[in-house]
């Protein structure tokens, strides 16, 4: 880390904890659960009996790893900045993939629309601190440091609170107030980053408003605008979110993408992952009707329709792990790691039970092994999707200010 502009090292224990105020009668576990069922009620307009078990399992498994407090002040931090005009970003690494995060106003990812797993943020069967990292605009990122230091950065005790040039880090630790062993000299962490599309993102609204009256909220445009796709099909891609680099604005022509899935795929293609240039067309010619295809059983074509019959993403490694073998979805993970990671051991016992799950489901023996063998090629490239959804979802809201309001977006594009 360099560049601090300016840092300030308190530490505090939990006995401390006036920083984050519990309404009279409420319990810290009962305020977490009270705000997340009300942004759950505004979030969803039909409350179902799956939605429900969803939500009572994850603030189940939060409350028993003692982490509430947690949500709270990381609720507290990125709301404050959405009621200030400060632009965050919907989220970043797995997160995405907690509904008590979205109804928290944490992310703006909505986890069943895009079957993402808890899992794979925390796993209940093994405790590690979750560290959440989210994007906000680069102007305004002092501004919201102002804000935690005031708020979270006065007592003397187990705190850090950095502002660095393009990032924004705030450390603390409650262990002496938890009565989680694991938490014992352990730190919470919670990171913003200064994103230049998203102070483009901010500019461009801030034009709009100026010259047309109208307030453009980017968390609720629709996702299947003909317009914005005819712009990333063209290739008219200027200071659009990482669509600068020509080799990308050729993918995204060769793709020809017509929905946000195949935004997403393109994503993952251009990433640092060593996904080789014959998946890029084989996706391609895939998607455009050139090649055809088939899922290997049935059950797959709900989990790798979106990517035409590839693996691209860990949690489609996860469902599979969990329909085709019956594999609990916290163990899914450990089966996503040792993939990842690959750890041939591991691997060679997760596939025995693998091998014994889908038998349970009658799957025959040769198809099973085609399954596995295709899970564990697709294992180390493989792409965290709530991380795709996320920086997909600030890509099309650039793509998409750039198609309807041109002027304004290059305007703001050379503030």
């Amino acid at each position: 880390m360099e560049n601090i502009i300016e840092g300030i090292f308190n530490k505090f224990h939990s006995k401390d904890l006036t920083y984050y105020e519990i309404p009279e009668g409420e319990t810290i576990d009962s305020c977490l659960k009270a705000k997340a069922l009300l942004g759950l009620n505004i979030k969803y307009s039909n409350i179902t009996t799956e939605l429900m078990k969803r939500f009572e399992y994850e603030i189940l498994v939060i409350k028993n790893l003692d982490f509430p407090l947690y949500f709270l002040i990381v609720a507290d931090i990125v709301n404050y900045a959405k009621k200030d005009g400060i632009i965050v970003g919907p989220g970043r690494g797995s997160v995405g993939g907690s509904l008590i995060a979205y109804a928290l106003g944490i992310t703006d990812i909505d986890p069943i629309k895009y079957d993402l797993h808890f899992e794979r943020f925390i796993n209940p069967n093994y405790v590690s601190l979750p560290a959440i990292s989210l994007d906000c605009c680069i102007e305004n990122k002092a501004k919201l440091f102002e804000y935690i230091k005031k708020k979270y950065g006065n007592n003397p005790k187990d705190q850090i609170v950095k502002n660095y040039k393009k990032q924004i880090y705030f450390q603390f630790s409650y262990a002496p107030h938890s009565s989680n062993p694991c938490l014992q000299d352990q730190f919470f962490s919670l990171s913003f980053y200064g994103s230049q599309a998203l102070t483009i993102i901010s500019k461009t609204i801030s034009i709009i408003k100026e010259n047309h009256n109208k307030i453009i909220d980017t968390t609720n445009i629709p996702l299947n605008d003909t317009k914005t796709f005819e712009t990333f099909c063209k290739g008219n891609l200027s200071n659009v979110f990482q669509m600068k680099q020509a080799e990308m604005k050729s993918l995204i022509r060769s793709i020809k993408p017509a929905f946000f899935d195949d935004l997403m795929a393109a994503i993952v293609l251009f990433s640092p992952t060593p996904i080789t240039l014959e998946v890029d067309l084989e996706f391609t010619n895939r998607k455009n009707g050139i090649t055809p295809y088939e899922y290997c059983i049935p059950e797959l074509e709900s989990i790798l329709k979106s990517t035409y019959g590839l693996i691209f993403y860990q949690e489609q490694i996860m469902q599979i792990a969990s329909i085709v073998a019956k594999f609990p979805l916290a163990e899914t993970n450990y089966l996503r790691k040792a993939l990842s990671h690959k750890n041939f051991e591991q691997i060679k016992k997760m596939e025995v039970k693998f091998i014994e799950g889908a038998k349970g489901n009658h799957i025959p023996e040769e198809k099973i092994k085609i399954i596995f063998e295709m899970i564990t090629n697709a294992g180390v490239p493989a792409f965290n999707k709530s991380h795709a959804v996320a920086y997909a979802l600030i890509t099309y809201q650039s793509a998409y200010l750039k198609t309807h309001y041109p002027a304004e977006f290059k305007v703001a594009s050379k503030i």
